[in-house]
């Protein structure tokens, strides 16, 4: 293949030019060749006849310099009022043009002059495609249709921009579907570009249906299409299904497994996350932000300190320890797997405090420890660095709130919240607000700050105020929410046995059994929950009675084993080799408190960590008193 330098080019055009004795419409384009698209528009300025080719071309290259799409219209406009030498524009101009318009109103002039000009017979699909994606990207979708339907011609591109016109517009599945099934009637088979952006807004009975149409036009071998199953599959819960089509792809990419990764890391598979990463690493392929993000997040669902320890190690090793996002989730896993204090070196460490998530990870953890002065401590030093809050900040306070019984301190964030703040009240503070009444035996509060309440509520928080009532013996407000839940969930069992439990706990048999008939009517059972426990890299899951767990895991043993085993943990080898291609490197254990990991020195913008022993009223108060 030959390449071309730019000092070359522009050397040969010349010469090639002088060769002519004579400046041919062409040759002055050959001069200006994109190779150099600074240098067009003086040149293009002095030649001295300008035609199709010159006009077509120029807005190109205008556009190509940087931010000036404008001049690139006033060239065409001015082509366009000089004379006759534009009497038939090219296609190629006129889409151009098009992707250099910024606003309704020019794509509108472009669009009657391209009927004046052409007199409505000579329009092609490539402008009028240009057409139809630009009135849909300006949410003009009746526009848009009604150019595609005008369309003399209309091939498989045509078709594509405007089925993904409809799903960009969000609410336009069933008039996507219909176009899809009208081009099927056409006898115009969809490309694999086609087919992937059906799966990607498909229901599940209709994902199905185009996964057997893949294989009857043997595009399930495609890639485009491979990685479009695997997100169908692995969206609508089906991740066996996914894995197996993962498996076949001939050539998979890095979103492909980034998709699987994510799945697994909800769904808390860790041998589906340690299981791809593994195969990442064999076939060379970069893990990037997203791999990151679903393997530390899965760490955080699953609870699992060792193996978590080991991707944060990950993380760093491949250039991703301070990105933005990992170092948010990085804060939510260790706190999540009960390692709070990691979780703050990790916030002290981080390089993104003008980030609310990254503040808001950290007063959650805390307020899920139970440590819920450091999380008002946070929310100060977040106020002090000029970081506004937001829902999320306090539904993780108020919550905290809830959790350490601190109802005055609560109901002064509640006020604050939408008086000083700016922030509306929404279903999840509600449900904070009514649980810490709830805790605090103030249930007839909690009921009338509902009643009061402006916004729909959801089932979180009459759930709350039933498990309140379920607390304190209020049947009374226990059947207001018992009755909103069965509205609102027919189906959950929960409701339906808490109000029982509530009527057996006041004697009210009579009551319990007709809550407990009206269950069998509706063939409503309860669901037996389960434990899970982590010993040796391995989560064993067990139910109480169900005799599954392995009993030799609580064997007694001798003390120096004991401490072998508690030293071991968090350096257990899982993980492959970064650099497949090195076997005697392994991972090395990882610990997120030692700075030297980071090659940095580092000092707490905050100081180091606080500790409170005991809860002092009179320093909470002061505390929460508003500045």
């Amino acid at each position: 293949m030959l390449v071309v330098d730019p000092i070359t080019a522009p050397a040969n055009f010349s010469a090639f030019a002088a060769l002519s004795r004579s400046s041919t419409p062409f040759n002055d384009v050959a001069i200006r060749h994109p190779l150099r698209p600074l240098s067009a528009l003086p040149s293009f300025d002095e030649t001295p006849q300008r035609t199709v080719p010159h006009r077509a071309a120029a807005p190109t290259w205008r556009r190509a310099r940087d931010g000036l799409p404008d001049e690139a219209l006033l060239l065409f406009g001015d082509a366009a009022v000089s004379g006759s030498s534009l009497r038939k524009p090219q296609d190629l101009t006129f889409s151009t043009l098009l992707n250099c318009c910024a606003s309704l109103g020019a794509v509108r002039e472009l669009h009657g002059y391209m009927i004046r000009r052409t007199g409505g017979n000579a329009r092609t699909c490539c402008s009028e495609s240009s057409l139809v994606s630009f009135y849909a990207k300006c949410g003009f979708l009746s526009q848009a249709r009604k150019v595609f339907d005008q369309m003399p011609e209309i091939d498989t591109v045509a078709w594509a921009v405007m089925l993904k016109a409809y799903a960009d517009g969000g609410h336009y599945r069933s008039e996507m579907m219909h176009l899809f099934v009208e081009m099927l009637y056409e006898a115009i088979a969809p490309n694999s570009h086609t087919l992937s952006l059906m799966l990607s807004n498909a229901t599940p009975d209709l994902g199905e249906q185009l996964h057997a149409s893949a294989v009857k036009w043997a595009l399930d071998s495609d890639a485009f299409v491979g990685s479009s199953l695997v997100h169908f599959y692995s969206r609508n819960g089906s991740l066996g299904l996914a894995q197996l089509l993962f498996d076949r792809i001939p050539q998979t990419d890095v979103v492909c497994y980034n998709c699987l990764i994510s799945k697994y890391g909800r769904a808390g598979i860790t041998e589906g996350l340690i299981s791809l990463y593994s195969k990442m690493c064999s076939k060379e392929l970069m893990p990037n932000q997203s791999t990151f993000v679903g393997l530390l997040g899965g760490c955080a669902h699953s609870g699992l300190i060792g193996l978590s320890k080991q991707f944060h190690a990950q993380a760093i090793v491949q250039g991703f320890g301070f990105d933005e996002v990992v170092q948010v989730i990085l804060v939510d896993m260790y706190a999540k797997c009960g390692d709070i204090e990691s979780g703050r070196t990790a916030f002290d460490m981080s390089t993104v405090k003008q980030n609310v998530a990254i503040w808001n990870s950290l007063i959650c953890g805390y307020g899920k420890h139970g440590r819920s002065l450091e999380a008002l401590r946070v929310f100060y030093f977040m106020e002090s660095a000029s970081v506004h809050p937001d829902h999320i900040t306090f539904t993780c306070l108020l919550s905290a709130c809830s959790h350490s019984g601190f109802a005055d301190d609560g109901r002064r964030l509640f006020c604050a919240m939408q008086e000083r703040y700016g922030v509306p009240a929404r279903e999840e503070h509600y449900s904070c607000m009514v649980d810490l009444f709830g805790r605090a035996g103030m249930v007839r509060e909690a009921y009338e700050l509902l009643s009061r309440s402006a916004c729909k509520l959801g089932p979180s928080v009459w759930g709350a105020l039933l498990s309140a009532c379920k607390l304190h013996g209020d049947s009374t407000i226990g059947e207001i929410a018992a009755q909103k839940l069965f509205e609102l969930e027919p189906e959950c069992s929960g409701s339906y046995v808490a109000l029982s439990n509530i009527y057996s706990a006041g004697k009210q048999w009579r009551e319990a059994n007709a809550v407990r008939e009206l269950m069998d009517e509706r063939n409503i059972s309860k669901d037996a929950g389960h434990s899970w426990i982590e010993v040796g890299g391995m989560v064993h899951r067990f139910r109480a009675g169900s005799g599954s767990l392995d009993h030799k895991l609580f064997q007694p043993c001798a003390s120096s084993d004991r401490v072998a085993a508690v030293s071991a943990v968090g350096s257990s080898q899982l993980l492959p080799d970064p650099a497949p291609k090195s076997s005697t490197n392994r991972i090395p254990s990882f610990n997120p408190r030692d700075p030297s990991v980071y090659r940095l020195d580092f000092s707490s913008n905050f100081g180091g960590g606080f500790r409170c022993k005991k809860r002092n009223s009179s320093f909470s108060s002061r505390l929460m008193r508003m500045h």
